[in-house]
């Protein structure tokens, strides 16, 4: 997942970044509830400012 993130921030592909943060944020769940909730945070914020509102929506039932 982290080469994912790192090949989508290259391509400057912020709609699968956003979607790799939610992946490996459900991955990690109870195992790391904090790196999680970053993810999941740093996500929504990607997804507000590019108005990708289907991930938005994803990371607040996440957040929830």
């Amino acid at each position: 997942m982290c080469s994912s993130d790192l090949r989508n921030t290259r391509l400057e592909c912020p709609h699968y970044r956003a979607q790799t943060m939610l992946s490996l944020a459900e991955l990690l769940g109870a195992r790391d509830p904090a790196r999680a909730g970053t993810l999941v945070a740093e996500a929504r914020s990607i997804a507000a400012r590019h108005g990708f509102e289907g991930l938005r929506a994803e990371a607040d039932r996440l957040l929830a």
